[in-house]
């Protein structure tokens, strides 16, 4: 008989890294206030001067669509699950 000993999760993760130079302002603050206004389960940050990151832990919110439906040029999202 085997017996996991270890921790066993259903869930999916998912993130996301984008340069600042590639969405315009008014996107960045659509997606930044998106966590608040849409309870996404989505963190996004600004990292640095140059990018924007996003995390989920359970990938119920599909940001790509979202992302599109804002504007923003998908293929310059770098996605990582």
């Amino acid at each position: 008989m085997k017996i996991r000993k270890d921790f066993v999760s259903n869930s999916y993760s998912s993130s996301f890294v984008i340069l600042l130079d590639d969405i315009t302002g008014s996107q960045l603050t659509t997606l930044l206030d998106s966590e608040k206004n849409l309870n996404t389960g989505w963190k996004i940050q600004i990292v640095n001067e140059q990018r924007l990151e996003g995390f989920s832990a359970e990938n119920n919110f599909d940001m790509q669509l979202y992302m599109k439906s804002i504007g923003v040029d998908i293929t310059k999202v770098s996605f990582y699950s």
